[in-house]
């Protein structure tokens, strides 16, 4: 789109969505996780839509690893999906864009 019609440097991002137990069996396999439930650890409820999006700026810092290191290998996941889905892209397994996992049961 030539930027005349694009004032507003809008830009598009892959959109990815997945079941809950889905993610959370990805999630379990790749890290050797057991337990894991994003249900849990966000304090989600039924018939929602958990969001989170990663972008070409988001950084796994040293702080990341060790609250990855310390916490969510040692089964402490309350609060740390931003951890978990940062590693996720750190690796190659979450691309860039937004992500939506739907919650029912």
């Amino acid at each position: 789109m030539p930027e005349n019609e694009n004032p507003f440097k809008l830009v598009s991002k892959p959109v990815y969505t997945c079941d809950y137990k889905k993610f959370e069996k990805f999630v379990e396999s790749v890290f050797g996780l057991e337990d894991y439930s994003l249900v849990a650890s966000e304090e989600l409820s039924n018939d929602m839509v958990f969001h989170f999006e990663i972008n070409d700026y988001d950084k796994f810092d040293s702080d990341d690893e060790e609250t990855f290191t310390d916490e969510v290998l040692q089964g402490e996941y309350m609060y740390n999906t931003p951890v978990i889905t940062g590693k996720l892209h750190q690796i190659g397994l979450l691309p860039v864009g937004q992500y939506y996992v739907n919650i029912s049961w």
